[in-house]
């Protein structure tokens, strides 16, 4: 938190619960099914049935804690604290990398690349890597 001419202001330009609005209302389609996109465009499962039967997750993960974070941090925002800033932050980071994974997922199908497909557990932690690449 810095101060200057006594007013506290914040490390983030928009609040953690404009990024919650961004994320939760206007762009609630973009980051929601990441896990999803990046399994069948990447690693080239077939369905949502075969990505539920290879990952056992019927929650898309990546979106419920993007919103807790932020959640969390437009709650924990007062001038006292910067635990809020850093939520704030941490959920910016996050939502712009689930954003990067959907995107590059959807670049990766469109430029015929092959599928990174293995039978490890980790396989998923490689393509998830790949993804905004």
């Amino acid at each position: 938190m810095y101060v200057f001419d006594d007013y506290a202001t914040s490390i983030l330009a928009i609040s953690p619960i404009a990024l919650l609005f961004c994320f939760g209302l206007i762009l609630s389609n973009e980051p929601s099914h990441a896990w999803l996109v990046v399994s069948m465009m990447i690693r080239g499962t077939n369905s949502v049935k075969s990505h539920v039967w290879r990952t056992a997750s019927l929650v898309d993960y990546p979106r419920v804690v993007l919103l807790i974070i932020l959640i969390l941090g437009s709650i924990a925002s007062t001038d006292a604290s910067p635990i809020g800033d850093m939520l704030g932050l941490i959920g910016a980071v996050l939502g712009g990398l689930i954003l990067l994974c959907n995107l590059g997922s959807r670049a990766w199908k469109k430029l015929e690349l092959g599928y990174v497909d293995s039978g490890s557990p980790q396989s998923m932690l490689l393509v998830i890597g790949a993804s905004p690449y």
